[in-house]
């Protein structure tokens, strides 16, 4: 959607286009390492090669997002968890911690039942890879912190949901 200016009667920026065409071939190279034939069907994405050629330097590497390098001290990132939640038990004070990137969310999930009290089911966690990026919702659980491109500084958002 190369054109689009408004998305529900609000303008789209020039930096949430960015971040959602970058996000566009996170998802792709998730799916392409995950499945056996490892082709982009050009009929069903037809801006992936523009787009792999318009931010391809900026994109890590598939098989290093989700395999991640060989030793953990290498693969951590120091992340900031801030509690949006009124709901939960816990403080709203924010933590940082030192995360693997190929943390899953669900595991990530169950840490923030740890931190704050919030029942998995009902939170909504969100990232904020670089200060001035819109949030991203971490809506898979089976996805690794890499495969939403948090990298070192990143903020991870605590909301609450309905169960």
């Amino acid at each position: 959607m190369k054109g689009l200016a408004f998305f529900n009667g609000s303008p789209v920026s020039t930096r949430e286009r960015v971040e959602s065409e970058k996000n566009y071939l996170r998802c792709l190279q998730y799916e392409r390492t995950s499945e056996s034939d490892s082709t982009i069907d050009a009929d069903l994405h037809p801006r992936y090669a523009e787009l792999m050629v318009k931010y391809g330097a900026d994109m890590v590497p598939s098989s290093k997002a989700l395999v991640g390098p060989s030793n953990l001290a290498s693969e951590l990132v120091s992340v900031t968890i801030r509690n949006l939640s009124f709901a939960s038990n816990g403080s709203l004070e924010p933590v940082t911690k030192k995360l693997p990137r190929s943390l899953p969310v669900s595991k990530l999930q169950l840490l923030v039942k740890q931190l704050f009290g919030l029942d998995p089911r009902l939170q909504q966690l969100s990232v904020r890879v670089f200060k001035d990026a819109p949030p991203t919702s971490l809506d898979d659980d089976k996805a690794s912190l890499a495969y939403y491109g948090v990298v070192e500084g990143s903020e991870i958002f605590i909301n609450e949901g309905k169960a």
